[in-house]
């Protein structure tokens, strides 16, 4: 029994202009999110609830470490999947992040399932070959 604390944190950032545009005021706001659930509890929380952005312009998570190697990758637009871990690497939880700010996170799962690799298996389906001399 007891509880898990979940603690998002953001990295300072600028809005990505595009070239030629007049660059926006920094009007846009992330900030921390921290969430407490039993050993036994999933959880499914909004972590851009508490962020803001200027009315035209969408927030949406665009990077993550997933990894915890200080390096913040893309986020897939299907959202990605990890084992959130404590800062002495002791895992907390699975982990499923997508861009709308959803963040579903589970403590009862620790590891991930091995994922399948793809195989080079033989076609049981035969192909025609061009004939070198067609008639």
């Amino acid at each position: 029994s007891g509880t898990v604390t979940f603690t998002l944190t953001n990295v300072p950032f600028v809005p990505e202009v595009p070239s030629g545009s007049p660059a926006a005021p920094n009007t846009f706001s992330a900030n921390i999110d921290q969430y407490v659930t039993d050993y036994n509890t999933p959880i499914v929380v909004n972590v851009l609830e508490n962020d803001s952005a200027p009315s035209d312009k969408p927030l949406l998570v665009m990077r993550v470490d997933s990894d915890s190697d200080g390096v913040y990758d893309e986020l897939p637009v299907e959202g990605v999947l990890f084992i959130a871990k404590d800062q002495d690497g002791t895992p907390l939880g699975e982990v499923t992040m997508y861009r709308s700010g959803t963040v579903r996170f589970d403590p009862t799962v620790t590891t991930l399932a091995p994922t399948s690799t793809p195989t080079m298996e033989p076609s049981t389906v035969p192909t025609s070959v061009p004939s070198a001399n067609p008639s």
